[in-house]
């Protein structure tokens, strides 16, 4: 499966970047991770952490599949609203979900600060704008949701922002077995080049929208600004580099009708990656009938670094033997329709 094309931006952000030897010997452990993305990673840490005896092993350099794609935007709201999880799953499964998601924010941003390579975790807020006045109704509703369980959210209507001027991992398992519960497409990304300021952007905050497939953008340290999405069903290999000059160059002008005063942005760095979600909105993480003592972590979607966390304390926990029922809401053996109750139906 072809990952990545284009020039991805992150290698110049890394310099050197490690090296790590090739297997040349037979080797023995407890736990062998298979990938060195981003759900490897993060697995074979927290099991190292517990002392568990872990190899982690990739066909390629570590982190150079789609966690190479990745855009750096970290945040407990997934792709699917707590609304619509609850519609879908329940209460309970939901709001779990949801609180997972924002226990592991922060616990990436504590494994972070253990690195001996500052990965520059800056926290921000995140807005979160309507595309359209017919999903301002829905936004409302997602806040309500939000706030009765606990998450700090705001809302802004359109006579707040008047007044104060607002501005917003592996998937070559498919492969190795077909998810009826996967969706595979391909998402475009760019870099710009620096800009002099943000005194436009809101707290610099991470920005995304209601629309699907959806606009997201973010800034970064050197004054630059990360955008992507526009995702699409994959085009043939011969038409990929005429797509990723398009698609840029739509990215870059969507950043210019948000920020007028941009309209001089160039693009530094455009890529395309193949990138997964789930019909249902939810990662697939856990066990699989045809492939006995194994475990997967699907983390697909626009959170999968988040849901990575997610999957590696539940993994961790279960494979010191100490069960995590909770694994059943993410099952790759899931219905990806709800049933008539709205509970999970596993099969």
């Amino acid at each position: 499966m072809i990952l990545n094309s284009g020039n991805p931006a992150w290698p110049h952000t890394l310099k050197p970047v490690p090296e790590y030897p090739a297997l040349d010997q037979a080797l023995e452990c407890d736990c062998l991770v298979v990938g060195g993305g981003m759900s490897g990673a993060i697995l074979a840490y927290k099991l190292t952490e517990q002392r568990i005896d872990t190899i982690l092993i990739d066909k390629r350099k570590i982190g150079g599949g789609s966690s190479a794609a990745n855009t750096g935007l970290l945040q407990y709201s997934n792709d699917k609203t707590l609304t619509s999880m609850i519609h879908t799953f329940g209460e309970d499964i939901a709001v779990t979900f949801y609180q997972y998601c924002e226990q592991s924010v922060y616990q990436l941003k504590e494994l972070c600060s253990k690195l001996s390579a500052s990965p520059e975790f800056i926290p921000r807020s995140s807005l979160y704008f309507a595309s359209n006045e017919n999903d301002a109704e829905m936004l409302q509703k997602e806040y309500q949701t939000l706030r009765k369980y606990g998450f700090k959210v705001d809302y802004w209507n359109q006579a707040t922002i008047a007044k104060k001027v607002v501005f917003t991992m592996g998937y070559e398992t498919q492969d190795m077995k077909k998810d009826r519960n996967a969706v595979i497409n391909i998402s475009y990304a760019i870099l710009t080049n620096p800009v002099e300021d943000f005194l436009d952007w809101h707290e610099r905050c991470l920005i995304w929208e209601t629309a699907r497939p959806y606009l997201y953008m973010r800034t970064t340290p050197d004054n630059r600004i990360i955008a992507g999405g526009l995702d699409e069903a994959p085009p043939p290999a011969e038409k990929r580099e005429g797509r990723i000059l398009h698609q840029s160059e739509v990215l870059l002008n969507e950043i210019r009708k948000l920020f007028p005063r941009y309209s001089r942005l160039e693009t530094d760095y455009a890529w395309a990656s193949i990138f997964g979600t789930t019909h249902d909105g939810m990662p697939m993480i856990g066990t699989h009938p045809g492939y006995p003592n194994c475990y997967f972590i699907e983390a697909y979607g626009g959170n999968g670094t988040v849901c990575c966390m997610v999957a590696a304390n539940l993994l961790t926990d279960e494979l010191r033997g100490r069960p995590r029922p909770e694994l059943n809401m993410f099952s790759l053996q899931r219905s990806s329709k709800p049933s008539p109750s709205n509970s999970l139906t596993i099969h």
